[in-house]
């Protein structure tokens, strides 16, 4: 790009596409979403995705501006082949723009027309909401980031996980929209949750083992659904329950979102590689108190005894402990909630985040 391009569009990015490939419904979705609804009317936004539900939104909420795309049923067995034909087929809808943001790292696009894009005086920038953990996803990277202009990390924890890399990345937490009003129990400290993806890396049984040997009238509420209908893990977190927690548990299945912490007293996070933990977010402006492993990006969120709990990562002893006295102490409790509530509502808050977002694309 040329230092006059790049100045244009650093200057002033009138619009940008958001691309994501995922089918579901998550946080980084939500989060896409957050994002729009509070830069409307700074920059033209774009939508290219393939869920149905975010497309849904995204039109009651943002506007008409997304594109619905569908997939090759020939290539269904090669998800990477389809990822690129699925942009080279929306290429002009991508050019169209200032900036394309990538919600997907996979999202690989070929050398020759990042080039292209980036000389026409385009930026191409990665928002990284995952934790590269695994050699494939290293190796894609490796080639990927470097020929982005910018990339984005959710947190300091995915942050660090590209620093073999060789590649900056800018660390800004996603938006969380505050709920109407936060929760208020009469038998508060009894119910425990665990809110998000029914998959093992969310590590389920240790909560389950940790609630067994707490006190019994705890009782542990698990809201979600797995995210790959092959895996036989929601079976075995059932159970496992089942076995453990016979007359202590429910199991929900998928919740609406604006009712993922209601009645909750507890959320615990028990993925130690949680790339920011949304739902941590959620629970502190639900007036829930949070409970977190000391490693990953949750525990970024989370100053232990002052705007929540935190326990040693895979201690399931350790986290029954601190089940055990967090539910008796109603004043703690209290105080957690109410200190947690008011550093997510400035950290988290979506004008802020939308300004310092676009100020980030550009670089």
């Amino acid at each position: 790009m040329s230092d006059a391009a790049r100045g244009a569009t650093a200057a002033r990015p009138t619009s940008v596409i958001f691309v994501t490939a995922s089918r579901d419904w998550w946080g980084a979705e939500e989060s896409v979403l957050t994002l729009a609804c509070a830069a409307r009317g700074r920059v033209r936004q774009t939508l290219l995705c393939r869920s149905e539900p975010l497309a849904a939104r995204w039109v009651a909420e943002v506007g008409p501006s997304v594109v619905l795309a569908r997939d090759n049923r020939r290539v269904q067995r090669a998800p990477r082949l389809q990822d690129m034909l699925w942009l080279l087929r929306n290429l002009r809808l991508l050019l169209s723009h200032d900036v394309v943001v990538l919600e997907n790292f996979h999202l690989v696009i070929p050398g020759s027309l990042v080039k292209l894009a980036q000389r026409r005086g385009q930026r191409m920038v990665l928002d990284l909401h995952d934790k590269i953990s695994t050699p494939r996803a290293s190796r894609i990277l490796r080639w990927f980031a470097p020929r982005m202009d910018a990339v984005i990390s959710v947190s300091d924890y995915v942050a660090e996980s590209l620093a073999d890399l060789a590649v900056e990345s800018a660390t800004i937490y996603r938006p969380v929209r505050a709920p109407r009003q936060r929760t208020r129990r009469a038998n508060a400290g009894r119910v425990v949750g665990i809110v998000g993806r029914v998959d093992p890396d969310k590590n389920h049984p240790l909560v389950i083992e940790a609630m067994s040997a707490a006190p019994r009238q705890l009782r542990l509420v698990i809201r979600g659904d797995r995210s790959d209908n092959r895996t036989p893990y929601r079976a075995e977190v059932q159970q496992l329950c089942a076995r453990l927690l016979p007359d202590r548990h429910e199991i929900q299945g998928r919740v609406d979102p604006a009712r993922a912490m209601e009645g909750l007293d507890i959320l615990v996070v028990a993925n130690a590689q949680e790339a920011m933990g949304r739902t941590v977010v959620e629970a502190q402006l639900a007036g829930v108190v949070a409970v977190v492993p000391d490693r990953g990006g949750a525990a970024e969120l989370v100053e232990h005894l002052t705007t929540g709990v935190v326990y040693p990562a895979g201690d399931a002893r350790g986290l029954a402990a601190a089940l055990t006295w967090l539910s008796a102490d109603a004043g703690l409790r209290a105080e957690l909630t109410e200190r947690a509530f008011r550093t997510a509502s400035a950290r988290h808050d979506p004008t802020a985040y939308a300004r310092a977002y676009l100020s980030a694309l550009t670089g």
